[in-house]
């Protein structure tokens, strides 16, 4: 079974591309490193996505002592932009915070996958209690001295 579902992986270049300018081998061990040891990224995934986003416009290279370093173009910037929401559910689904993208966002996200799943024999009203605590600590950092 494959871990990245249809064009998330490129998706996920390019997240990471946001961050900074890579070579090939340097976005093997982000890969690496964010998705372990679920996902063990493979040459033969990654340089194929690498070449079809390059082919499309998303990301360039620059020669850098005879290795290809890449970056996101402008479109690739915009064509992340569209797709915030495509970002956030790999974040949930894998467990993962991509660079450059809001980590509160993804929380949030998993938070509600969280309440959705929970079995029906769970009272609804001590899940209530967590949630409305949860959002007094949360506003509670907003009104703290410690914070401004």
């Amino acid at each position: 079974m494959a871990f990245f579902r249809y064009g998330e992986l490129p998706m996920v270049l390019l997240a990471l591309l946001q961050q900074r300018s890579m070579h090939g081998y340097e976005m093997l061990g982000e890969l690496e490193r964010l998705f372990s040891p679920g996902y063990v990224p493979s040459p033969g995934s990654v340089y194929p996505a690498v070449s079809a986003l390059s082919r499309s416009g998303l990301i360039e290279a620059d020669d850098d002592e005879g290795k290809k370093r890449y970056q996101l173009t402008q479109a690739g910037k915009q064509a992340l932009a569209t797709r915030h929401d495509q970002l956030s559910a790999i974040e949930v689904r894998c467990g993962v915070n991509l660079p450059g993208h809001s980590g509160a966002e993804a929380e949030l996200r998993r938070l509600e996958a969280a309440v959705s799943a929970v079995p029906s024999h769970v009272n609804p009203a001590a899940v209530l209690r967590i949630l409305r605590t949860a959002t007094s600590q949360v506003k509670a950092l907003g009104n703290s001295w410690e914070d401004r």
